[in-house]
């Protein structure tokens, strides 16, 4: 096990060991220490120049720790202890998973070498708080649920630091605990947020910390992964996800959505909300916390950097809008996209990507809100042209004319669209693409010489103007 320069910072802190510092790497590179020859991964206890305040020295490169009361050999026993204590650490942790022991004692565990509140947490779910510290975890725990979702956006403003998809622990002073230092680990278990929160005590925290809770992180997940029914709120949220991985549909389904009092084969519709800035995970789990408050008919689940809202319209007493939306959350805060409404589980793979694609479109457009009927033209045109099966049902002419405009910077697809959009009407096509009528006539003609269709026969048009609905996207033509 590697440490730091803080990590033994922190531990003569911690036992009230009088000494002074000046640390500059945070590299958790130290194997040990050594009293003479040292190599690049071990530190050097050596004696103090003569008049010296400080009884002993230790150098790591750049780094230094002046201990003043302790001797070489007292500070050389001194940081022994500690080592073994850090590495007894490490072994408890792994013998803990090794035997299924419960995520509290991991904590428990931890208290010589992070003596502070630490919590366990997952949305709105509070897993495991510090034994030690029980009382004081609980309330910054409290703090936070009762902290409604406006003043939280406001004290965590666009820029706040990106946890989402990181597995590293970050160190700030926490506005939500009036500028107390904390370290925020998020790690993602089973598609959600697993949080890790240590808040400074009676010493400052410091980059040491980082390295204790990023072995923790590790070891709290691997116990999670044990217990996997402790992160999941119920099977309705696995029954969910795995439609929308998979597309399966397991045989219990219809036993598991009667928690919900929901049938399979009702409707059903899914808004996709992300941060438009950022992806700082306690707005997200606030977002989460909110949305299961206020809509209780619905199902709300986070997934990734995002979290999800499941309606079924068919009993649920009230579908969302736009404007219930912005009076939730501020618009200029967060994108949010609907799907269309569709009937059948089987279906939620679907609404689940047209969410996420209306969520894109909205925040490339700048818009808070964008809901699939909105863009269902594109959206239908979008899949038409991934669908090799449709692309190769069209016209061979809808082909040579877009081969012939791309060679030679004419328009006669154009020209194709506004006359079927017209009914075959020449006067109409014309007006439409602003051209007189015989200019219209003269790339009609070239039309059918180049592709030996009959423009004139209905069913011909017929064909050709559904192959252009399928091969072109609509804003191309008038």
């Amino acid at each position: 096990m590697k440490l730091s320069m803080w990590n033994i910072h922190s531990w003569l802190q911690n036992r009230n060991i009088p000494h002074s510092s000046s640390i500059r790497s945070n590299d958790a590179v130290i194997r040990g220490i050594r009293l003479r020859k040292t190599s690049a991964e071990y530190a050097l206890l050596s004696a103090p120049p003569p008049n010296s305040n400080y009884q002993a020295l230790l150098a790591f490169g750049d780094d230094h720790i002046y201990f003043r009361t302790l001797s070489v050999f007292q500070a050389l026993d001194e940081l022994n202890y500690m080592f073994s204590i850090y590495n007894h650490w490490n072994q408890a942790l792994r013998k803990l998973n090794l035997m299924h022991g419960e995520l509290k004692n991991f904590l428990a565990l931890s208290y010589e070498l992070m003596p502070y509140p630490i919590l366990v947490f997952q949305g709105d779910t509070l897993l495991a708080v510090s034994p030690q510290f029980q009382t004081e975890a609980e309330s910054i725990w409290n703090r936070y649920q009762q902290l409604p979702f406006s003043m939280l956006t406001a004290l965590l403003p666009d820029g706040a630091p990106e946890d989402c998809l990181s597995n590293v622990p970050i160190l700030i002073h926490s506005k939500l605990l009036h500028g107390r230092q904390i370290i925020l680990c998020s790690r993602i278990f089973q598609q959600q947020h697993i949080r890790i929160l240590a808040a400074a005590s009676h010493t400052p925290l410091s980059p040491g910390d980082l390295h204790l809770m990023q072995i923790l992180a590790d070891a709290v997940c691997c116990n999670l992964s044990l217990w996997q029914q402790k992160v999941h709120t119920s099977d309705i949220r696995s029954l969910f996800l795995s439609i929308m991985q998979d597309g399966s549909i397991p045989p219990n389904a219809a036993a598991i959505l009667r928690q919900l009092h929901w049938e399979p084969q009702q409707r059903y519709t899914v808004f996709w909300f992300e941060k438009r800035n950022g992806s700082d995970s306690l707005t997200l789990d606030k977002l989460y916390q909110l949305f299961r408050q206020r809509y209780p008919d619905a199902f709300c689940f986070q997934f990734d950097c995002a979290v999800l809202l499941l309606c079924n319209p068919d009993r649920s007493a009230e579908i969302p809008d736009e404007a219930a939306f912005r009076r939730l959350l501020p618009a200029d805060r967060f994108v949010v996209g609907q799907s269309n409404i569709g009937t059948g589980l089987a279906v939620l793979p679907q609404l689940a990507q047209q969410a996420h694609n209306a969520m894109l479109q909205a925040r490339e457009a700048g818009r808070f809100a964008l809901f699939t009927q909105q863009v269902l033209l594109d959206y239908m045109h979008q899949s038409f042209l991934k669908d090799e099966m449709l692309q190769s049902l069209v016209h061979p002419a809808i082909r040579r004319l877009q081969q012939y405009d791309a060679g030679t910077g004419s328009q006669l697809l154009r020209t194709l669209w506004a006359y079927l959009y017209a009914g075959g009407n020449r006067n109409a096509a014309a007006k439409t693409l602003l051209i007189h009528r015989n200019t219209l006539s003269n790339n009609w003609e070239r039309i059918q010489s180049l592709t030996n269709v009959l423009l004139d026969d209905p069913h011909e048009r017929e064909a050709l103007l559904l192959s252009l609905l399928i091969a072109c996207v609509p804003g191309n033509f008038p």
